[in-house]
């Protein structure tokens, strides 16, 4: 016998799983996070030894019934308990004296840790084992039946006399032993039998291991024991002794109740473990030919997964040195030519020729492939440059595909296109072999004359040469030198691919050199490109690739790598393992990024094209270090580049913005939002910084109910009482508000604001459009006039400030409504407003008797001019259309001067 190739205890598997990350991938990014809170707790102990977390269930598992939302709970407590990831690169390690971990491990001999694993194993596959958990003074007893003939029954105590460390195997005598309890474990194992009760539901739900591609894509087989209890055996038994030991004692277990159903003639039970031993199992010559096939099939696996990479070279990543061979003025080749002797022909006769090992031609290859791959296609694009040489045209034509760089026929006809660049007539400096020379000046007119843009480029890169023609040879460049180079390299990168994807993010140790009598420049020049990658129904997206140009006085290498390269599908959010460690348990120890990351993927999926996360509020210098160039912060999410709190807190606002503009997300945020927001709270703190999030809050309490429990009307009153900055975030919020096409957002925050005021009396509502321009102010109002019910939202306001609670005095309520109405006339007053007719309605609801006092801090934000239109507008209104009697005009006009004397 044999393992079947593909099957459950195939360790293929094991390796697949772990390159796609599903393990990482769903420990932290899933649906429903699992939300630690902080806990002085340390397992059964209780002892205080430094800041330990204990977790729950944050978020509601919705689109299952009680029965499967039950099991799905269960099911992530126990992913949590077997997969910790207290050390990021050690999923399965942790130090809790009650885990499953310590109890598998603190066995006798490691063959029974083994055992146990066997037999949840099986249980996962659907074995009716015979297993219990017994209960003594003692404490508890995990009994295994293994159906052996000599000792069948297995005792494993789930509570024993041990004080020491799981990672420390050695006595430390100082230390009490103290008596420990598998709560943990015992947990596991629990699950683990309890699966045979949640099969059929789990079932309904499509939440089982995937027999054809279509389930695989859903996704569901990620929420099963089969899947967990496979992938801890992979990351548990990291030996290959180990392993095999692991399948032989399945193997043997499972033939014990094969043959003990066979004695007791239960045929039934007969076909159903013949069922799974045919699953797991095969006859070793079947398994010979189903390897066979089983390894075509990962080779292509492995192929798309070379194909997902944003950059164009193959494997090494990395265009070597290659062997040109120098041709004679005339070739007989043709280079559409398609026919075998054509080509044998060409590559026979290459020995026979003058030759050199080239790094400066093969470097300028690997630019332009670089420029003109197509990630999302995965191939080279159509060159529609008219100028570009034409033997350049035909060479990304022929091989519009991903090829082998090794390739010698690849060089051989690259080598024309190198011809054509010698026999322009252009400036270029050759050494006597026919080699191109080294340098930075000297490769970009080979780029130019290829690009078929020298005469546009050949003054720029003049001056760059004047630029450093004052440094000693061997001397660094200054950085004024270096920011002109980098601005022109940056913009040529454009001309050639027409695309803002590339960035130069840095050139180091510059240096001006003579390189074969000529001056020119040394260095490691460092490209940024960024794209998405694409593959069938699965989508790819805000990738990035560095790609690396050393430049020295004899030789130029390129080199790229994919880097914070992110799978995005249905099921998962993938993350590179190239990551450095440190920098992502710090980023992700809180789950804020796993959080956003989730609510990120499903909404990517749900509408690509409208991820795009739009930060214009700029007032934290968000995007300063980006040179305020920086239009969505998509790349900063797959990259996990939010390193402050502060930007953290832009990122939900932009999220919740988002969300107000794009009502289709509001299904799928509302499920993640309370985690970001959670995460958020609990990591930091509730600080004073986190108040300004309460406007958004405000405006979506309707369409997200659960927001309204961090929405606190004292901390309000309290914090925006003459504190600007918070003043100044609600104003931003309605100007976002008052540009977004429903209406809901921006008067729930208008009539919120409206209920609130500050000690002295004054409305806060008031106080946020004092803040305002003119035009802002106008705007605003003017959008609930663009309403057809606006008369009654604006009485709803007036009522609002004459109804709350929180205003104790009569006279305050009427100093509030009349301000409130000036800024109604104000806009009313405006050219071309068809509502003018209404404003001696608004003036006959102003009490005349209670004036305006505008408080001071205020007084000179609103300019005479605004002042000034509103009378002169009045006074033309009334000449012409006879609004007013001259007596209401003189009152309105003294009114509305005493409130805004300086």
């Amino acid at each position: 016998m044999a393992v079947k190739p593909g099957g459950p205890l195939c360790g293929l598997r094991g390796r697949l799983v772990s390159i796609g990350n599903y393990i990482e991938n769903l420990r932290h990014l899933f649906p429903y996070n699992i939300i630690k809170n902080p806990s002085n707790l340390c397992g059964p102990l209780q002892q205080a030894e430094g800041y330990k977390y204990t977790a729950h269930i944050k978020t509601e598992c919705t689109g299952y019934n009680n029965v499967q939302r039950t099991y799905l709970e269960k099911f992530y407590k126990v992913l949590e308990e077997l997969f910790p990831f207290e050390k990021n690169y050690l999923p399965i390690i942790t130090e809790k004296l009650d885990s499953f971990y310590a109890f598998i491990i603190k066995q006798y001999t490691m063959e029974e840790g083994e055992t146990i694993l066997a037999a949840l194993f099986l249980l996962a596959e659907g074995v009716d084992l015979d297993m219990r958990i017994n209960s003594n003074m003692n404490g508890d007893v995990f009994i295994l039946n293994t159906c052996e003939k000599d000792s069948p029954l297995k005792e494993f105590n789930l509570s024993v006399e041990d004080g020491t460390s799981v990672r420390n195997y050695e006595e430390e005598p100082h230390r009490k032993k103290a008596r420990v309890c598998y709560k943990a474990a015992k947990e596991v194992i629990m699950f683990f039998m309890d699966t045979k009760r949640y099969r059929e539901d789990r079932a309904s739900a499509e939440l089982q291991m995937a027999e054809t591609y279509q389930e695989f894509e859903k996704g569901g087989f990620l929420y099963t024991p089969e899947f967990l209890i496979q992938a801890y055996v992979y990351k548990l038994l990291i030996f290959q002794e180990n392993r095999s030991r692991f399948v032989k004692k399945v193997y043997f277990l499972l033939n014990n109740y094969i043959n003990m159903a066979i004695e007791n003639r239960k045929q039934d039970d007969v076909n159903a473990l013949l069922s799974v031993k045919n699953r797991l199992f095969n006859n070793a010559d079947e398994s010979a030919i189903e390897e066979k096939l089983c390894l075509e099939l990962v080779k292509e696996i492995f192929d798309l997964e070379d194909a997902r990479k944003l950059m164009p070279f193959h494997n090494k990543y990395q265009i070597k040195a290659a062997v040109f061979y120098m041709q004679p003025e005339k070739s007989n080749v043709n280079i559409d030519a398609t026919t075998s002797n054509n080509e044998q022909g060409a590559s026979g006769g290459l020995d026979s020729r003058p030759h050199f090992v080239s790094y400066i031609e093969s470097t300028i290859l690997g630019f332009f492939c670089c420029c003109w791959y197509d990630s999302n296609k995965t191939e080279y694009m159509d060159i529609c440059h008219t100028n570009v040489l034409q033997s350049c045209k035909d060479f990304f034509f022929r091989y519009k595909g991903r090829f082998m760089v090794e390739n010698e026929k690849v060089y051989y006809d690259w080598n024309r296109v190198i011809m054509d660049v010698k026999r322009s007539g252009r400036t270029l400096y050759i050494k006597e072999s026919g080699q191109l020379c080294s340098g930075l000046l000297n490769i970009l007119r080979a780029i130019s004359v290829i690009a078929g843009i020298y005469n546009e480029e050949k003054l720029h890169i003049k001056d760059l040469k004047n630029i450093i023609s004052s440094n000693k040879p061997g001397g660094k460049v200054t950085f004024y030198m270096k920011i002109q180079i980098i601005q022109y390299i940056k913009h040529l990168l454009f001309k050639i691919s027409g695309s803002h994807n590339f960035k130069v993010l840095d050139f180091k140790n510059i240096k001006k050199e003579i390189i074969h009598g000529v001056e020119d420049i040394t260095g490691e020049l460092i490209i940024q490109r960024l794209g998405s990658v694409s593959y069938g129904s699965n989508l790819f997206s805000c990738m990035q690739g560095n790609i690396t140009i050393k430049i020295n006085t004899n030789y130029a290498t390129i080199a790229t790598e994919n880097n914070n390269s992110t799978l995005l599908n249905k099921n998962r959010v993938g993350r590179p393992s190239i990551y450095n460690s440190k920098k992502l348990l710090n980023l992700e120890e809180n789950m804020f990024m796993g959080c956003l990351i989730a609510h990120y993927k499903h909404c990517l999926m749900a509408t690509p094209q409208r991820i795009s996360i739009e930060v214009s509020n700029n007032i934290e210098r968000f995007c300063g270090r980006c040179d305020n160039l920086l239009e969505h912060i998509n790349m900063y999410i797959m990259s996990r580049n939010f390193l402050s709190v502060q930007h953290q807190i832009v990122v939900v606002k932009e999220i919740l913005l988002n969300l107000m503009k794009y009502s289709i997300h509001v299904e799928i945020t509302k499920y993640f939002l309370c985690n970001v927001l959670e995460t958020l709270f609990i990591t930091n703190g509730n600080t004073l910084q986190y108040y300004e999030l309460f406007p958004y809050f405000i405006a979506l309490n309707d369409t997200l109910p659960f927001l309204n429990r961090y929405i606190d009307i004292s901390m309000y009153v309290n914090t925006y009482d003459g504190t600007k900055k918070y003043i100044k975030e609600t104003k931003y919020l309605l100007e976002r508000l008052a540009n977004m096409p429903s209406l809901l957002p921006l008067f729930n925050v208008i009539i919120k604001c409206a209920s609130l005021c500050k000690e002295g009396g004054s409305c806060f509502l008031n106080s946020i459009l004092f803040h305002l321009s003119t035009g802002e102010t106008i705007k605003i109002i003017s959008k609930i006039m663009c309403t057809e019910d606006f008369m009654d939202q604006i009485n709803l306001i007036l009522s609002i400030m004459n109804n709350s609670h929180i205003y104790h005095k009569n006279h305050s309520k009427k100093l509030n409504t009349n301000t409130f109405l000036v800024f109604i006339i104000g806009a009313l007053c405006q050219n071309n407003n068809k509502y003018t007719f209404l404003i001696p309605a608004f003036i006959k609801k102003i009490d005349i008797n209670v004036p305006i006092r505008i408080d001071q801090e205020f007084k000179g934000l609103k300019e005479r001019d605004y002042i000034k239109n509103i009378i002169m507008q009045l006074k033309e209104l009334n000449r012409f259309e006879f609004l007013l009697s001259h007596e209401d005009y003189i009152k309105i006009y003294n009114f509305i001067i005493n409130a805004y004397t300086y």
